[in-house]
C-alpha cells in the first residue's frame, strides 16, 4: 500500500458469469450473486473475489465484443467494491471450451468414454480437425481437446491473435478503475505438447496479450497486476511443467504476478 506494507487479500472465485456446457436442459449451469450473497461474504470478512469470465461471452461473434457482458462484469465489480472487496477478472477455462463434448457416446472405441463440455473458447475459435472427443478419462485428455489447445497455440487462423485482442477490449473497459486488483491472462493452460516445444508459443500468447493489456492501459493513472499461470500437463507430468520466461518473452515485469494452483499443497524442488 502507499506506506509500504504488504496487503493480503483473502477471497475465492466466484463463478456466476462463466458460461458452462450444460448437460441437463432446464438446470442452470450457474447460480447469480444476490446482494444478500455480497453481504454475507463481506460479514465474513472476504476482500477479493477472482471474478470468472469466458471468452465466450466475452467475444461470442468474432470481432465482436458483447457490451452488454461486459456490463455484467462491472456490474459484479461495483457490487463487490460497495463491500471494500476487490475484484480479480479472470479469464476462465476448463478443457479449452463449453463447445467440445461427445454427442454420441456409442461411438467412443474401447478404452475411453464420452467427454461433456467444459468453459472457455467461444465455438469460432475451436479448431478439432474433426478429432474424437472421447477421453480416456482426463478432461483434457481428448484428441480433439489436444488439438484444439494446438491450434490455437499455433495461431491458427489467428485465434490466438483475436484472444490478446479480446483481453485489450476487457482492459480498455477497466483501465484506471482501482477497484479491480488485476488481470489473470488464463486459467490453468493445458500442456498439450512437449514443453520445449510449447514454451516459445505460451510465451508469445503472453507478450501478445500482455502488451494489449497495457496499450489498453496507457494514459491511466496505474497498471493493473497482470497475473500469469505455469501450464499444466494434462493427466501427468510428461510432457513438463510450462513455465514461461516474461523476460524471455519481451515484456515487462512490473505488476506481473506469477500464480501457482497448488493442488498438492507442497512444493517440491
Amino acid at each position: 500500500d502507499t506506506a509500504g506494507r504488504d496487503v493480503i487479500l483473502r477471497g475465492a472465485n466466484v463463478n456466476s458469469l462463466g458460461e458452462y456446457w450444460q448437460g441437463v436442459p432446464g438446470i442452470p449451469t450457474t447460480i447469480a450473486m444476490t446482494g444478500a450473497d455480497w453481504d454475507a461474504m463481506a460479514s465474513r470478512g472476504f476482500s477479493v473475489i477472482r471474478l470468472l469470465v469466458t471468452w465466450s461471452r466475452v467475444e461470442p461473434t468474432r470481432g465482436v465484443i458483447d457490451q452488454g457482458y461486459l456490463d455484467q462484469v462491472d456490474g459484479y465489480v461495483r457490487a463487490a467494491a460497495a463491500r471494500g472487496i476487490y475484484s480479480v477478472i479472470d479469464m476462465h477455462q476448463d478443457a479449452y471450451s463449453a463447445f467440445i463434448s461427445t454427442t454420441d457416446p456409442a461411438s467412443c472405441p474401447a478404452g475411453t468414454g464420452p467427454a461433456k463440455g467444459w468453459d472457455g473458447a467461444p465455438a469460432w475459435a475451436v479448431i478439432t480437425d474433426g478429432l474424437s472427443t472421447c477421453t480416456p478419462g482426463e478432461r483434457n485428455a481428448s484428441p480433439a481437446v489436444n488439438r484444439a489447445w494446438n491450434n490455437f497455440y499455433d495461431d491458427t487462423d489467428g485465434i490466438r491473435t483475436e484472444f490478446a485482442a479480446m483481453w485489450g477490449a476487457v482492459a480498455s473497459r477497466f483501465a484506471g478503475r482501482p477497484e479491480v486488483a488485476g488481470y489473470d491472462v488464463l486459467n490453468e493452460p493445458e500442456v498439450s505438447r512437449p514443453s520445449a516445444d510449447l514454451t516459445p508459443r505460451y510465451e508469445d500468447l503472453l507478450a501478445e496479450s500482455i502488451t494489449a493489456i497495457r496499450n489498453a492501459e496507457a494514459g491511466a493513472d496505474f497498471d493493473h497486476l497482470i497475473f500469469i499461470e505455469p501450464g499444466i500437463p494434462a493427466a501427468s507430468l510428461a510432457n513438463g511443467l510450462l513455465i514461461p520466461d516474461p523476460v524471455r518473452a519481451g515484456v515487462s515485469t512490473d505488476n506481473l504476478v506469477s500464480s501457482v494452483h497448488n493442488y498438492a499443497e507442497s512444493i517440491v524442488a
